[in-house]
C-alpha cells in the first residue's frame, strides 16, 4: 500500500547506526563536480534539488525527473517526503539542473502535487522502503511541462545488485556548497542489513546531507537508468553512502506517482 498526500491540502532524517555494515572500509570512488559544459545535457540537467518544509522548517533535498506514465515525475528519499511518523512534507518545489551564479534556475521550477512514498516507510520508517515520488504541475512562467523542459531518466529495478553507479546529488554541508551538482563513481561495495525489507547497498561516496535522493544512473550516457538513490551514511563511514535496493516497490512507487493509481505496477 502506497500513502499520498495531496499538496493542496498539506500544511532530515539521519539513521542511527543500528545496523553495521559488513564489507571492508573505505569503499574505492571517484568523486567530482560535474563540469558547466556537461550541466546543460541529459542526463545531468535532470537532476536537481528538492526545497520542502517538514516540522516547521526548511530542508532542501535532491531528486530527479524519471519517466513513468502521463505524469511529470520526480524520484527522491522518503524521508524527503515524509518524516517516517507519519508527518508529510509541505511547499514541495523542484528545480532540476539547478546551478551556481545569478541564474540559479535555467529551467524553472515545479511545484509538486501530490507526495507519495511506500506505506513501510510512512508507517514504521524502514529504511529499505525510504523511497519517495511525487508529480509536478507545468512551470507557468516557461509554459512548459518538466519532460518537456529537461527530459526525464529511464528506470530500472530487480538489477543483480553488482553494478557501477554514478551518484548525484547536491550535499550541502561541510566542504559542499549546495548549488554544486557532486558526482561520485563507484561500484557496488556491499549490503547493508535491513530487519525489515531488502538489504540496502553501500557505496562509496562522502556526499553529506542536501544529497538524499539523488540518483543513483547505471549505463550512465547510454542509457542513463535510474536504480537506486541516496538514502543514508553512517557517521563513523563518511565515504559510504547507502541506499534502498531497487525491487518491485521501487517500480510501484514511480507508477502509482505516474498514473495516480496506488495499485499500478507498470507505468
Amino acid at each position: 500500500v502506497y500513502k499520498r498526500q495531496d499538496q493542496q491540502d498539506a500544511p532530515r532524517i539521519v539513521k542511527a547506526a543500528e545496523n553495521q555494515p559488513a564489507a571492508t572500509y573505505p569503499f574505492p570512488y571517484n568523486r567530482k563536480a560535474v563540469e558547466k559544459q556537461v550541466r546543460r545535457i541529459g542526463p545531468y540537467r535532470q537532476v536537481g534539488r528538492v526545497f520542502f518544509r517538514q516540522n516547521g522548517y526548511l530542508y532542501s533535498c535532491s531528486g530527479a525527473s524519471v519517466t513513468g506514465g502521463r505524469k511529470n515525475v520526480v524520484y527522491t528519499a522518503g524521508h524527503c517526503l515524509n518524516d517516517g511518523r507519519g508527518n508529510w512534507s509541505s511547499d514541495v518545489v523542484f528545480i532540476p539542473g539547478r546551478k551556481p551564479g545569478k541564474k540559479k534556475n535555467p529551467y524553472g521550477k515545479f511545484a509538486a502535487r501530490i507526495l507519495w512514498v511506500p506505506s513501510g516507510w510512512e508507517d514504521n520508517r524502514w529504511w529499505a522502503y525510504d523511497l519517495g515520488a511525487f508529480d509536478v504541475k507545468w512551470n507557468k512562467r516557461t509554459k512548459k511541462t518538466l519532460r518537456k523542459a529537461v527530459g526525464a531518466l529511464g528506470f530500472a529495478y530487480n538489477l543483480p545488485r553488482v553494478q557501477h553507479f554514478d551518484a548525484f546529488g547536491y550535499p550541502s554541508q561541510g566542504r559542499f556548497k549546495g548549488d554544486v551538482l557532486i558526482q561520485c563513481s563507484s561500484a557496488y561495495a556491499v549490503d547493508d542489513l535491513n530487519a525489515e525489507g531488502p538489504d540496502s547497498l553501500g557505496i562509496g561516496c562522502d556526499m553529506t546531507p542536501g544529497s538524499s535522493g539523488g540518483p543513483w544512473v547505471v549505463a550512465l550516457r547510454r542509457r542513463n537508468l535510474l536504480n537506486g538513490i541516496n538514502s543514508y551514511s553512517y557517521d563513523e563511514q563518511p565515504g559510504a553512502m547507502y541506499g534502498p535496493y531497487f525491487g518491485e516497490a521501487a517500480n510501484k512507487l514511480r507508477c502509482a506517482a505516474g498514473t495516480g493509481n496506488p495499485d499500478a505496477t507498470s507505468c
